[in-house]
């Protein structure tokens, strides 16, 4: 299995954010969780504004029916950064993504489609 790692990533201020991206604080616990209904197959793409990471991916753990994967970080950088994600799979016909922030979620996606589906936060 892939691990999804983050790194950290530049300043805040004077930087174009994208949409559905989360912008930390120094010091905050940053979490992404992926989720979906096929285990392999599951594109992630994740973007913290100095590191971009896209990879297929196997989701691990099960979770209520679904495969789903997590990546941990505390935010140490004075500005803090953004943080985006995405997950996308052809053959799923659910998928979920989520960015938490120091416990609580900051931003959340979800799409079903019987045609595949693609989650943005």
């Amino acid at each position: 299995m892939t691990t999804i790692a983050a790194s950290v990533a530049a300043p805040v201020l004077g930087l174009a954010v994208p949409a559905h991206a989360v912008i930390t604080d120094q010091y905050d616990r940053v979490k992404t969780v992926f989720c979906s209904t096929e285990r392999y197959g599951n594109e992630v793409e994740y973007d913290n504004g100095n590191r971009h990471y896209d990879q297929r991916v196997q989701l691990s753990e099960r979770n209520n029916g679904l495969w789903c994967g997590s990546s941990s970080f505390t935010e140490y950088k004075e500005y803090g950064q953004y943080i985006s994600a995405s997950i996308q799979n052809d053959n799923a016909n659910y998928v979920y993504c989520a960015i938490w922030i120091n416990g609580g979620i900051a931003e959340r996606d979800e799409d079903r489609s019987e045609y595949g589906a693609w989650a943005i936060c």
